[in-house]
């Protein structure tokens, strides 16, 4: 949106090895009022989260399932709304990424606008809190 000023109201941090879904959901979130950032490693989440307050995490599981669970297990006490992306391979793994804290796993591959559209979801509910 050019020319326009638009005020920042959420974030959403995704975090996967090679950008995907980061530009897929600049492209499907560009006219709404949330930033999407992107990041390699679940080291640098707790960062970028903090940085842009109401924030919603998306973790791509597969590339690195040790890293994404150990990152929910150090959230327990205070969780970020987190929507784990799964896959066939690790579908199995949803009731354990729900334990830790996950509030929405992704077992199949799905469109850019249906992961912007839930999204949108949580941080509407977090901005409703």
């Amino acid at each position: 949106m050019s020319g326009v000023l638009q005020v920042v109201q959420g974030a959403i941090v995704v975090c996967e090895p090679t950008p995907f879904w980061t530009p897929a959901l600049q492209r499907a979130l560009d006219r709404d009022p949330y930033v999407v950032r992107g990041c390699r490693h679940a080291g640098e989440l707790d960062v970028l989260a903090a940085a842009h307050g109401t924030t919603v995490i998306v973790y791509e599981l597969a590339s690195n399932p040790a890293g994404c669970l150990a990152w929910l297990a150090a959230r327990r006490t205070r969780p970020l709304p987190t929507i784990v992306m799964g896959s066939e391979t690790t579908a199995e793994l949803e009731s354990v990424c729900r334990e830790l804290g996950a509030h929405s796993f992704i077992p199949e591959l799905i469109t850019r606008i249906d992961l912007a559209d839930l999204c949108r979801r949580w941080l509407q509910r977090l901005a409703a809190t």
